[in-house]
């Protein structure tokens, strides 16, 4: 086992994998009589994360991407998109593998690459792996808000429910947690009802 745990949990990736799926999900009951533009925008964000996360997978690996910019220039179809499910999964798994070989000399190497604008950029593999984790988060939450937009609640996709699904006991006091905040709720409404 290395220190990658101590930088970057590989908890994160598998949270951002479990997430990926919910949202696409969401993404898929969106009502497109009502909202397709709305559709359109989270197709749009979410073909943007795939692309850029194979961009980084190719910058870690130190080998030339395959997407020339963040986005393909066409958006693809719901149907297309959700194809690509298969592809996130793959991307997803490959980066779980490559966090639990990766060396803890090897996450501090700093790559040079060329950014998709032509500028060159120069990053340590840590820094990279936190860039993926982040901006996953960050463009799940655009595609939340626009969600929100159409009368949908947000994803959940914190890391904190992902946990709790995954172990099933992640609070304290479980289920005792659970009944004590249920139990408060019925004691604020009885008080002002």
């Amino acid at each position: 086992m290395n220190n990658l745990a101590a930088i970057l949990p590989s908890s994160l990736f598998t949270h951002k994998g479990w997430a990926n799926r919910e949202l696409f999900v969401q993404v898929d009951s969106i009502d497109v009589t009502n909202f397709a533009a709305q559709q359109h925008g989270c197709i749009r964000v979410l073909n943007h994360v795939l692309v850029v996360d194979q961009i980084f997978a190719a910058h870690l690996c130190q080998k030339a991407p395959a997407h020339a910019a963040t986005n393909t220039p066409p958006t693809p179809t719901l149907a297309q998109l959700l194809d690509a499910v298969v592809e996130v999964v793959e991307v997803d798994a490959w980066y779980l593998a490559y966090v639990a070989t990766v060396s803890p000399e090897a996450l501090q190497q700093p790559l040079t690459f060329v950014f998709t604008d032509s500028e060159r950029g120069r990053m340590t593999r840590a820094e990279m792996l936190t860039h993926v984790v982040t901006r996953g988060g960050y463009h799940r939450g655009a595609v939340g808000e626009i969600l929100k937009g159409n009368g949908r609640a947000a994803p959940r996709d914190f890391q904190t429910r992902y946990l709790y699904e995954k172990d099933g006991v992640r609070r304290i006091g479980y289920p005792d947690a659970a009944s004590k905040t249920r139990g408060r709720l019925r004691h604020r409404l009885a008080a002002c009802c």
